[in-house]
């Protein structure tokens, strides 16, 4: 299957019914909701100012949102990127998630493995780590996922975590401090 669809939602409905069915699939990004091709064209990207995916991940998918943000945030202290931390610390408390939790990401390694976190919880930090540190996950870490939050949340877990690496990369490339200058 080939998918350059613009909406996430039903990306991950694709990817997710083909890795049911160990059938291939290729996923690029999308086409900003032109159907005639020659209308595509490259933008500046110095001058965004909606991104439609990153509202997607934000705010359509199923996933819990403090398992969201805790994974968004834990993406955020690994690559050291203060604006995306400042950004979705208070979004992760705003879900209902604890200050107490939030300050286990001071030790991710410690925090994958912390009683005081949900199994869930646990699941979404060690792949974030996995993902943002190796890009691999191991076979155990994906697994332990899929049976904590299903193919098509796992997918959307998965998902969110790529997406706040490259914003976090993009952040920090460029060298935007947590006042986002």
């Amino acid at each position: 299957m080939l998918d350059a669809c613009d909406s996430f939602r039903v990306k991950v409905e694709a990817i997710a019914w083909c890795r049911r069915r160990k059938l291939p699939i290729v996923v690029c990004g999308s086409a900003g909701g032109r159907t005639d091709p020659t209308l595509v064209s490259a933008r500046d990207l110095s001058r965004t100012e909606l991104d439609v995916m990153l509202g997607q991940v934000r705010r359509k998918l199923e996933l819990d949102p403090q398992i969201r943000e805790l994974a968004i945030c834990t993406v955020a202290k690994i690559t050291g990127a203060r604006y995306e931390w400042v950004q979705h610390a208070p979004e992760y408390l705003k879900a209902g998630g604890a200050q107490e939790k939030l300050d286990l990401l001071a030790n991710v390694e410690a925090a994958a493995g912390d009683a005081r976190l949900t199994d869930r919880d646990r699941a979404a930090v060690q792949l974030a780590a996995e993902m943002t540190r190796l890009v691999k996950v191991s076979d155990p870490t994906l697994e332990r996922a899929r049976a904590l939050f299903g193919e098509r949340q796992l997918v959307e877990l998965v998902g969110t975590i790529a997406t706040y690496n490259m914003v976090a990369r993009f952040l920090e490339a460029l060298g935007i401090d947590e006042r986002g200058e």
